[in-house]
């Protein structure tokens, strides 16, 4: 098992908010932390969950400049193997935020 954490933001300001595109993997058989597979979009603010081997990721929120975009795409990607990324599915039907899967 393991524990995937995708995307955020690196500022606690919603003005100075960037969002990640980057991932990061707890293998605790291992008790370690390691990079994971980048995701293709920056986002903060999505939700997530698996479906068997598959862990998608969807919606969310990004800042560029002054605005903010609400997100409608959908990625995900295969953990069960040793190449690993993510790859776009079809996109949610409209944008959404700070939602559950």
């Amino acid at each position: 098992g393991y524990l995937l954490v995708c995307g955020g933001r690196e500022s606690p300001s919603y003005d100075a908010m960037q969002a990640l595109s980057s991932t990061e993997c707890f293998r605790p058989e291992l008790g370690v932390w390691q990079e994971g597979p980048c995701l293709n979009e920056a986002r903060c603010s999505s939700s997530a969950a698996s479906l068997g081997a598959w862990v998608y990721i969807c919606g969310g929120s990004r800042r560029q400049g002054d605005q903010t975009f609400v997100l409608a795409s959908v990625e995900r990607v295969d953990m069960s193997g040793d190449a690993q990324s993510w790859e776009r599915v079809p996109s949610l039907p409209y944008g959404r935020c700070f939602c559950a899967v």
